[in-house]
């Protein structure tokens, strides 16, 4: 799995560029197309997503921080659908595991990331 640490700015400019976003914020949560801004200040954590890498902020002792996320060639990886019980939120998301394995052979899951959504109604 490829993990590389992004500034703050770059991984919310780089991030509208993916289908999909999960925002949580001070006064709401969002699931869907990925909005055109997003305000920084309000984030607690946000995904930003594609089937191909995942963009992740998150708060940090009050800092917010950010990754990109994607397989390497070669990565096992499990990809399940998970129901969305709420509407408002959509019908599904897909969750990618990469399955990596210790020196003693034992698989464990070395990430998770979002890499899909299904709206389930006309306005997202």
């Amino acid at each position: 799995m490829i993990r590389e640490k992004l500034e703050v700015n770059e991984a919310l400019e780089r991030g509208r560029s993916f289908p999909w976003a999960l925002l949580r914020g001070y006064s709401r949560v969002t699931l869907g197309d990925t909005p055109p801004q997003t305000d920084a200040g309000e984030l607690l954590e946000a995904c930003f997503f594609s089937p191909e890498a995942e963009i992740r902020l998150w708060r940090e002792d009050g800092t917010l921080r950010a990754a990109f996320l994607s397989e390497e060639p070669g990565d096992r990886v499990l990809e399940e659908r998970r129901s969305i019980e709420n509407p408002a939120f959509g019908r599904a998301l897909w969750v990618r595991r990469i399955i990596d394995f210790d020196e003693d052979g034992q698989a464990y899951v070395a990430g998770t990331r979002l890499c899909g959504w299904e709206g389930g109604r006309d306005d997202g």
